[in-house]
């Protein structure tokens, strides 16, 4: 029997008088219903959580896998991906880890961003007909669970790498800005796991850890289309609005009022 993330496993035994002798053949099969509950879930083994494609660092797409979740809109998860659930509000979602709480009070999504692959155990999103045990929310379940460590000793290591200065295109943005390659955006996952028995069948441990970085250069902020007036343009401005007290700030505390460095025009130039 398999024992699973928020489902209840039910045995359910038949007991009959037999001939001394007699053959009793058992078989089993995967059933096409869970008849105890009415949830509807899509749960991710801890095997399919490290070989889904897309989702380092950021496991929380792979809700994104369930029937009726889409992309969320708007301002509302500080950690992690925005989606919606059947139609709900994507601040409407309940985040647990381990069974406790893990919601962001403020502005909501998860309070705790668990990314570390090789250290879940199982996911699972639960998007409808939940049992009154979750409540809080109207929208999905995002259920996380970690590993508890087993009486065999394991361990696994993961690298995610993206250089787009060396791995990827130009998009039409910096053709336009006239860049030949790229800029530098180097980002870097580097995580581990270990587990293994401090008492067999008895006590176990399990760690885990994983490191982030990501350099990159100052032009890769500035390769976006919006265009700043030149100190002439400014000029041109003041006096067709003299009267403008936002252009007036512009003027006054904006990049070309920087008396420090000395700043020149660059023409097409993508550097802040």
């Amino acid at each position: 029997m398999v024992v699973e993330l928020a489902h209840e496993p039910v045995v359910n035994a038949v007991l009959e008088i037999g001939a001394v002798g007699e053959t009793v053949q058992v078989e089993g099969s995967a059933p096409l219903l869970v008849a105890d509950t009415s949830q509807l879930s899509t749960d991710v083994s801890s095997a399919r959580v490290v070989t889904l494609p897309g989702i380092q660092g950021g496991m929380d797409k792979m809700a994104l896998t369930s029937p009726g979740v889409v992309v969320g809109f708007g301002n509302i998860n500080s950690n992690g991906l925005v989606f919606s659930a059947n139609g709900q509000r994507a601040r409407s979602n309940n985040f647990r880890l381990d069974g406790q709480d893990n919601n962001d009070p403020t502005i909501a999504g998860p309070g705790y961003f668990f990314s570390n692959l090789e250290a879940v155990g199982e996911f699972q999103v639960i998007t409808n007909q939940y049992s009154a045990e979750y409540g809080r929310n109207a929208g999905a379940i995002v259920n996380i669970r970690v590993k508890s460590g087993t009486n065999s000793f394991h361990g696994a290591g993961t690298y995610f790498r993206r250089d787009d200065q060396n791995w990827t295109s130009l998009d039409n943005i910096q053709r336009a800005n006239g860049l030949k390659n790229p800029p530098k955006y180097l980002d870097s996952i580097l995580g581990g796991q270990f587990e293994g028995p401090i008492l067999k069948n008895k006590l176990f441990f399990n760690v885990w850890t994983q490191r982030h970085w990501v350099r990159q250069n100052a032009s890769y902020i500035g390769t976006g289309s919006t265009l700043a007036p030149t100190p002439a343009g400014l000029t041109e401005l003041q006096g067709y609005f003299p009267n403008s007290i936002p252009l007036q700030n512009y003027i006054k505390y904006g990049a070309w009022s920087i008396a420090l460095g000395n700043p020149t025009i660059v023409p097409n130039s993508t550097v802040m």
